[in-house]
């Protein structure tokens, strides 16, 4: 019989940050950024204990592993990149789906978009609904298609996957243009921004 134990060690670090609303001058409170990561190590065949220096090491790959993701973070914001969250990779040493970072982005009191945020939100937001309008049109089309009570779509042959393409266009270049005209008419009520402000970003905690 094999006998394995295996060690897990964690590490968290939470990051805050608040910012001050560009239009109306509300002040948030401090929103947190949980940062954690788990590293793993066995015993090995026949063993039932880890040693102490396993364990050591196991820690501080999971302290080193919340470090590299603040160190991102930090990166991102040198360069103006407020993400609103992220997805971790395979063995980042996390099974969480998404880790949520700038998530909390609009004034509280009145409900704005700071600066800061437009960038990425603006992307974000308009993959999401390329992904939804684009599929969504081919979806339509081929389920027509083997709804269909007549042969038509034999008859269209090999355009049945060129127009199920072109739908897909039609519904990304749609999104596009829905999504830029959702934000600049939020935008355009909120007016022009009294003055541009950063959020103010606590890296050690509280």
């Amino acid at each position: 019989m094999k006998y394995e134990t295996v060690y897990t060690a964690k590490d968290k670090h939470v990051i805050y940050y608040r910012f001050t609303c560009e239009y109306c001058g509300f002040t948030t409170p401090w929103y947190p950024i949980e940062i954690e990561r788990e590293a793993a190590a066995s015993s090995g065949t026949r063993k039932t204990w880890v040693s102490e220096q396993v364990k050591q090491d196991i820690s501080v790959s999971a302290y080193a592993a919340v470090q590299r993701r603040i160190d991102t973070i930090r990166e991102q914001v040198e360069k103006g990149e407020y993400h609103i969250d992220y997805t971790p990779v395979k063995d980042e040493g996390t099974s969480a789906p998404t880790e949520w970072i700038f998530s909390h982005y609009s004034c509280p009191r009145c409900k704005a978009y700071p600066s800061w945020i437009l960038p990425v939100l603006k992307k974000q937001t308009g993959f999401g609904l390329s992904i939804l309008l684009g599929l969504g049109l081919a979806g339509v089309w081929f389920g027509a298609i083997l709804l269909a009570s007549t042969d038509w779509p034999k008859q269209l042959g090999g355009w049945v996957f060129g127009i199920a393409v072109g739908l897909f266009i039609i519904g990304l270049v749609s999104a596009k243009i829905i999504n830029t005209a959702r934000i600049n008419k939020r935008l355009k009520k909120q007016g022009a921004p009294v003055k541009e402000l950063l959020p103010e970003i606590n890296w050690n905690g509280r």
